[in-house]
């Protein structure tokens, strides 16, 4: 039994669609193996912002030999009928016999079909399952035909450790993988699921999206504490951080205090709809004059830029918030 393990790394997948897409993709290898008798136990699915994984075990390496039984005229059929029937048996190894029952004597073949390689079989279903890979929008680019979210950009697909051999979107399926776009760029090799993750978690990429979301939460909980703030709950808001960054770093922001006379309901709009920032509240439950937001790196500043040019934007478009409750 071997381990199957693939990746599918690409530009910057949006958030909503990268759960619903890596189960797409589990599902639809336990169909390919499933129907070719190969086994596998139950996918581990993960995803980050720019790829998607799957990974099975216990998959049969080769199909078992089956023997298949076929039954053809009578004994006492013409010559053309029997003629006809040992063509339609094709090259495959057959003996033949003969069978009773209460309509008479058939002739019967019994056919030796030796099974495939699992790889073959992958080589063969893996194109033609990325090509009808189904995403609410999906894209073309360069000068191909293929479509997929957005421009794929590598392939990783291991049987055992060995690459299986095939091609989509003009690239060719092999071992190779990278980490975070900008805190460690370029690509390594792998040998398999345990050695990439552990290459990933070197390169500053949290593979596991529960991972992710935990330590958005954690530490936006511990950045609020330490000012005697707490984050207002919004699962959705985190479910969507989780899928923009490999990386989460947590940076607290200050909200301008004459912005402070809107009502909660505008800054609140203002920062999650636009910004992606999480509210705070005082200790007694009033909206905090500060915000926390996600960035996907760890700068050399300690996010001092990152963290001012997301108080430049907020102030922007709370500056029209407040042009427009004055006005109204």
């Amino acid at each position: 039994m071997a381990e199957l393990f693939i990746e599918l790394f690409s530009e910057e997948i949006p958030a909503r669609m990268q759960a619903p897409a890596a189960d797409q993709l589990a599902q639809k290898l336990q169909t390919i193996l499933r129907d070719n008798e190969l086994g596998g136990s139950e996918p581990q699915v993960l995803y980050t912002p720019r790829r998607l994984v799957c990974v099975i075990a216990d998959v049969a390496l080769e199909q078992a030999d089956q023997h298949i039984e076929r039954r053809g005229p009578r004994v006492d059929a013409p010559e053309k009928a029997r003629e006809g029937f040992l063509r339609g048996l094709g090259d495959a190894p057959y003996s033949l016999s003969e069978i009773e029952d209460k309509k008479g004597r058939f002739l019967l073949a019994t056919i030796e079909q030796k099974g495939r390689s699992a790889s073959s079989i992958l080589s063969e279903a893996l194109p033609k399952l990325l090509e009808q890979f189904a995403w609410p929008k999906s894209m073309r680019w360069g000068s191909g035909i293929a479509r997929w979210v957005r421009p794929l950009q590598r392939i990783i697909c291991l049987l055992d450790s060995e690459i299986v051999p095939f091609e989509f979107a003009g690239i060719q399926a092999d071992r190779l993988s990278e980490g975070h776009r900008f805190m460690a760029p370029g690509a390594f090799a792998v040998a398999s699921f345990a050695e990439y993750a552990n290459e990933l978690a070197n390169r500053f990429v949290v593979l596991d999206p529960t991972d992710r979301r935990r330590l958005i939460k954690d530490g936006a909980d511990q950045l609020a504490a330490a000012q005697d703030l707490t984050v207002k709950p919004d699962p959705a808001l985190l479910d969507e951080l989780t899928g923009l960054v490999e990386w989460p770093v947590l940076l607290m922001g200050d909200i301008e205090a004459k912005f402070m006379a809107l009502p909660p309901e505008v800054l609140v709009t203002s920062m999650r709809e636009h910004q992606k920032f999480l509210a705070l509240h005082d200790a007694q439950g009033r909206l905090a004059a500060k915000f926390i937001t996600v960035a996907n790196l760890q700068a050399k500043d300690g996010g001092a830029t990152i963290r001012a040019g997301n108080e430049y934007v907020l102030r922007a478009r709370l500056w029209d918030g407040l042009f427009f409750w004055d006005q109204d």
